[in-house]
């Protein structure tokens, strides 16, 4: 059995259009499988939602009212039922073949802990400004922003340095298990811009000996409105970026035991020495370089700017690894929810 999970949290219209086109999806023959949608604001509007897409799609909803991306991912693990559990965001559309990529993947690679899907940018016809160039070479130092993620365009092991991320990942239910579930003190929070909880959970599964595969054909297009494709935008998410990073660092230096200040203030002294550099380039030469490099020196700055401020954020809890909901085991099996699909896809 699969369980698709989708976290939301005030963004019903987007939602839709992600439920349609999961509603769309080619359904291999036989597939067991459940869609659980985690309200991470309940206020009745998206249950409404789910219902209307009831006939459609084996899908449920259900409340999670801790604010956090986290909290509402681990509540997901919690209350789905399959032996995978694959995240999808609530601003994607997916491919018409990515239920059967998924479950092609899933079946074809069972010595593998975890799935990594692949996303591309939806830019819903919005012109990219000059320093957006994509033609010019890809995305460059802005392809975490706007989550392209396409490492290769066929299905392959992933190295020990790549991860999944939140967009399109999948894992087997007994990782949550063995390396506890997402930490709350990352991920997304209304009205704030927290990042890196998915690159540190996968974090934790290749530390324990745990592989990991990317899958080419399970792709995902997320949504990037206009409001996105700004200078301050991308400095605001950089930001946001360095400062998680340095998190992560310190969560990582908290299970070794190295998580001293003498180490903090060795990290403070390089990333300011970095930082000078960074402005100086940001400051003169980059005014001689294109709008693309230009807003990349910018963004560098800033992106260690954040370092620095992370490096000074509180003592990482290693029992953030072991989410509440997540402490009791979960079967694996299915219900009156699941769906076993026909061969044209119905329910």
């Amino acid at each position: 059995m699969l369980s698709v999970v989708i976290c939301t949290c005030r963004r019903a219209e987007s939602l839709r259009r992600t439920l349609q086109s999961l509603a769309e999806c080619q359904r291999p023959e036989g597939l067991a499988w459940e869609l659980v949608v985690v309200d991470n604001a309940p206020t009745g509007e998206v249950e409404r939602l789910v219902g209307k897409f009831a006939p459609a799609l084996p899908v449920r909803c259900v409340a999670e009212p801790e604010p956090g991306l986290c909290n509402a991912r681990n509540r997901g693990v919690a209350e789905s039922r399959g032996e995978v559990v694959w995240f999808i965001d609530d601003d994607v559309r997916v491919d018409p073949g990515w239920l059967r990529a998924v479950c092609d993947a899933t079946a074809a690679h069972p010595e593998v802990a975890f799935f990594a899907g692949r996303i591309l940018p939806d830019w819903c016809g919005a012109s990219l400004p000059p320093w957006l160039d994509v033609a010019a070479g890809g995305l460059g130092d802005f392809g975490g922003m706007y989550l392209h993620y396409e490492p290769d365009v066929k299905t392959r092991l992933l190295q020990a340095t790549e991860r999944a991320y939140g967009a399109n990942m999948g894992f087997r239910r007994d990782v949550f298990s063995k390396v506890g579930g997402f930490r709350s003190d990352l991920g997304v929070l209304p009205g704030k811009r927290r990042l890196g909880e998915d690159t540190e959970f996968c974090e934790r599964l290749v530390t324990a000996g745990l592989a990991g595969v990317y899958v080419a054909p399970a792709l995902v297009h997320h949504v990037t409105p206009a409001s996105r494709l700004t200078v301050r935008y991308a400095l605001a998410w950089a930001f946001a970026h360095g400062r998680d990073v340095a998190r992560i660092c310190a969560i990582r230096r908290e299970r070794q035991g190295r998580n001293t200040w003498p180490r903090r203030a060795r990290d403070i002294a390089k990333h300011t020495v970095f930082l000078i550099g960074n402005l100086v380039l940001a400051a003169t030469a980059g005014w001689f370089l294109d709008r693309r490099r230009r807003v990349g020196a910018w963004f560098r700055l800033i992106q260690r700017v954040g370092m620095i401020f992370g490096v000074f954020g509180h003592k990482p809890a290693l029992v953030a690894d072991w989410p509440a909901c997540l402490t009791a085991p979960v079967s694996p099996g299915c219900s009156a929810d699941c769906v076993q699909d026909t061969p044209e896809g119905g329910r």
